[in-house]
C-alpha cells in the first residue's frame, strides 16, 4: 500500500474524533467510561501526549509562519498535516482494536490545546469538562502525587491556595483556547454537577454536539469493569458504583474554614465566570 494511500485509510478511521479536556479531578475518567461505553465510540486511557503535539504544532506556527517555505521547504498546509498524521498513528490503533467508527481522546491537558486541536482537526468535535473549583481543591488535597523527578509532592496537593490557583489558572487557559478559535460553540462546556445530576439531560446534549446517537445505556458503565489506567486508578472505587452526586459539595466537609476563606477570593471570578453562583 502506498504512503498515500495509508494516509487515506488513516484519516477515514479517524474521522470525526471527539478530544475531551479539563482540569484534574473534574470527572474526566468518568466521562471517559460513559463515552466508551456508547456502541460507535472508543475512548481508551489518557494519550497525554496528544495534546502536547498539538502545541508544539501551534508553536513552529506562529513562531516560523511564511518562514516554513523559505527555510524548510514545506508548506503551512503540509506542517499541519505531518502533525496531524502523527496524533492519528499514535491513536488510529486503540480505534482498530476496539472495532467501532469514532475515538475520544481524553487528556487533562487537551483543555489548553483546544484552538491547536480545532486547527489540526476541523472535522473534531470538543468537550471542556468543568467542576466547581471547590470540589476540586478538596480532591487535589486528597492526593499523593509526586513529580517524578524529584520524588517530592506536588504543592497543588499540600495547599488549598495554591491548589485553587492550579485549577483557576488551568480553566482561564482553556477559555482563552476556546475563544481564540473564533467559534467558540465549537467547543461544548459540560458540567460535572449537571452530568451526575440530570445525567440523561446532560448525555443528550453531549451527543448533539458531537453528533452521536443517543443512548442512555451508557449509564451502565459501573458494570463493565473497564481497566483504568495510572492515575484513574484512584477514583477505581467510585466508578464501580452507579452515577451519584455523593462526592458534589464534598469542600463543605472537606476543606476547613480557614482554607473556605483563603480559597474565596481567588475562586469566586473564576466561578462567576463559569456561572456558577455558589453559597459560601
Amino acid at each position: 500500500m502506498s504512503n498515500r494511500s495509508a494516509s487515506t485509510n488513516r484519516a477515514a478511521r479517524l474521522a470525526n474524533p471527539i478530544f475531551i479536556g479539563g482540569a484534574p479531578r473534574s470527572g474526566l475518567t468518568l466521562l471517559r467510561l460513559l463515552l466508551d461505553m456508547h456502541p460507535h465510540i472508543c475512548c481508551p486511557p489518557d494519550a497525554s501526549i496528544v495534546p502536547s503535539i498539538a502545541l508544539q504544532w501551534r508553536d513552529i506556527e506562529q513562531t516560523l509562519g511564511e518562514h516554513l517555505s523559505e527555510a524548510y521547504g514545506m508548506r503551512r498546509h503540509d506542517l499541519r498535516q505531518l502533525f496531524r498524521s502523527t496524533i492519528e498513528d499514535l491513536l488510529s490503533g486503540s480505534l482498530a482494536v476496539s472495532g467501532k467508527k469514532r475515538l475520544a481522546e481524553k487528556s487533562a491537558m487537551n483543555a489548553v490545546a483546544l484552538d491547536a486541536l480545532g486547527s489540526l482537526f476541523p472535522d473534531a468535535s470538543l468537550v471542556l469538562l468543568v467542576r466547581d473549583g471547590r470540589d476540586v481543591v478538596a480532591s487535589l488535597l486528597q492526593r499523593d502525587w509526586r513529580n517524578p523527578a524529584t520524588g517530592d509532592p506536588f504543592e497543588y496537593t499540600q495547599d488549598a491556595e495554591v491548589a485553587a490557583r492550579y485549577w483557576s489558572q488551568l480553566v482561564e487557559l482553556a477559555l482563552q483556547a476556546r475563544d481564540r478559535m473564533g467559534h467558540p460553540e465549537r467547543v461544548l462546556i459540560l458540567r460535572y454537577e449537571q452530568l451526575v445530576e440530570h445525567p440523561e439531560k446532560s448525555l443528550r446534549a453531549l451527543f448533539d454536539h458531537i453528533g452521536a446517537t443517543t443512548d442512555f445505556a451508557v449509564l451502565d458503565f459501573h458494570r463493565s469493569r473497564k481497566p483504568l489506567e495510572g492515575m484513574e486508578k484512584e477514583s477505581e472505587a467510585d466508578l464501580a458504583t452507579p452515577i451519584s452526586t455523593r462526592w458534589k459539595g464534598r469542600w463543605a466537609r472537606d476543606l476547613t474554614d480557614s482554607e473556605v476563606e483563603s480559597i474565596k477570593p481567588i475562586l469566586a471570578p473564576r466561578l462567576a465566570q463559569l456561572g456558577y453562583a455558589p453559597h459560601w
